[in-house]
């Protein structure tokens, strides 16, 4: 699947980004990729889903969830993350009623959605400080961390408050396996190898 990713050529330091595109589309593929943690967490069905990542950072879930078929709205904030993820949404392929990149706060954009915009999933990826006990971090990790400042815990909150009372179906937290929620009233986890889903279901 296509992604963003920092590149380096023998120890030099990245120069770029570029878009990987793997042809992964195939019926086999995608069925595994419908079993993935990402997948089940924001309640994936037959029918397209309308997804608004609000940290959209590299893309690399937005790309997923779009290859599965998913509508996705992808947020972020960083003007030099944005314009990155808009070239590798063009090479990829997507048209913009499968990816459309907004650079903006994404509480603003959420409360400023009309009715017949409202998504069915808000999907969140709060980037942590940086850890001193942390293992290796990964390049792409670093280079976020490099262009954008950690969210503080008050615009994390604020902003799941704000996807919580917005999406129709749910809010999904993206977070590393052993962190606290950032809420403890959350429906369902879902586990991966090194994060986990926390589901906030909508209520009716």
């Amino acid at each position: 699947r296509p992604w963003l990713t920092a590149c380096s050529a023998r120890g030099r330091r990245p120069r770029g980004l570029r878009c990987w595109h793997a042809c992964s589309c195939q019926a086999a593929d995608r069925a595994r990729s419908r079993r993935q943690p990402l997948a089940r967490a924001v309640g994936l069905t037959r029918e397209p889903l309308r997804i608004l990542d609000a940290t959209a950072g590299l893309g690399r879930d937005a790309f997923t969830l779009a290859q599965l078929g998913c509508e996705l709205l992808a947020v972020e904030r960083s003007p030099i993350l944005a314009a990155l993820l808009r070239d590798g949404v063009r090479r990829a392929g997507y048209r913009d009623d499968r990816i459309e990149v907004v650079c903006a706060d994404a509480r603003d954009v959420i409360r400023d959605l009309g009715a017949d915009d409202t998504p069915d999933v808000i999907v969140l990826d709060p980037m942590l400080p940086a850890s001193d006990s942390a293992a290796k971090v990964k390049k792409e990790t670093q280079l976020l961390r490099a262009l954008v400042a950690p969210a503080d815990e008050r615009e994390t909150a604020e902003l799941l408050e704000v996807a919580r009372r917005t999406a129709r179906r749910r809010t999904v937290v993206k977070r590393p396996l052993r962190a606290a929620a950032l809420a403890p009233d959350c429906d369902a986890r879902i586990e991966g190898s090194r994060v986990r889903f926390d589901v906030y279901l909508s209520k009716a």
